[in-house]
């Protein structure tokens, strides 16, 4: 048997790429309203993760659960929706040619050296040492996830940096469906902001 945890994408009964909408300008009674015809899917879950940007590259990559989670940004519309690939999903030890294609990911120099990594903190000790583009960005997040005019959705409040964001999402496989929804929640208007952007925000990346 193989010490490497197999590597997964998504389930096969869930759509692998979707579009994708989400706000961090909280606006309390514009989401109240947004929400209110919402069904909630799962309780409140508060998770910690560590993001790990670099500033070139739009690609997400995080830790949570124990696992590596890698998301490509594959395309934009007219309307500003996102579509997102997730590209892996796995377990550590993380063998070197993972972190070979992570490097790629990032848009950074591979080491001249890349060995297995163990665990989590492996990774993380290795990236301190060794990828100065990568930076290390804990944080927490209270989720919970809803349905909400025919997509799936999620409302979060995040602690990163030490400030708290709000944060309210939609996503969808069909984009019309998702711009649909948004246009009908008076939602349309509002900034599409992912994850890794508003990261980089904090950490003031993009004022610069």
């Amino acid at each position: 048997m193989s010490d490497h945890n197999p590597i997964s994408t998504v389930t096969p009964t869930e759509p692998k790429l979707r579009w994708e909408w989400r706000s961090f300008e909280y606006k309390p009674h514009l989401w109240q309203e947004a929400m209110a015809g919402s069904v909630r899917t799962t309780p409140l879950v508060m998770t910690s993760e560590i993001y790990l940007p670099t500033r070139r590259s739009p690609c997400n990559v995080k830790i949570r659960h124990e696992l590596l989670d890698v998301k490509q940004l594959r395309a934009t519309d007219a309307a500003g929706l996102e579509l997102w690939e997730p590209t892996l999903k796995c377990g550590f030890p993380l063998p070197p040619e993972t972190l070979d294609a992570l490097c790629d990911d990032w848009q950074c120099l591979r080491p001249d050296t890349v060995p297995s990594l163990p665990t989590p903190e492996h990774l993380l000790s290795f990236i301190s040492r060794s990828l100065p583009d990568v930076r290390i960005v804990p944080l927490r997040k209270w989720r919970r996830r809803i349905r909400l005019a025919d997509c799936d959705g999620e409302r979060v409040t995040i602690l990163i940096e030490g400030r708290l964001l709000e944060s309210l999402s939609l996503e969808h496989q069909d984009p019309a469906v998702l711009l649909a929804a948004l246009k009908a929640l008076r939602l349309d208007q509002e900034e599409n902001t992912n994850y890794l952007r508003a990261i980089k925000g904090v950490l003031g990346w993009l004022d610069t």
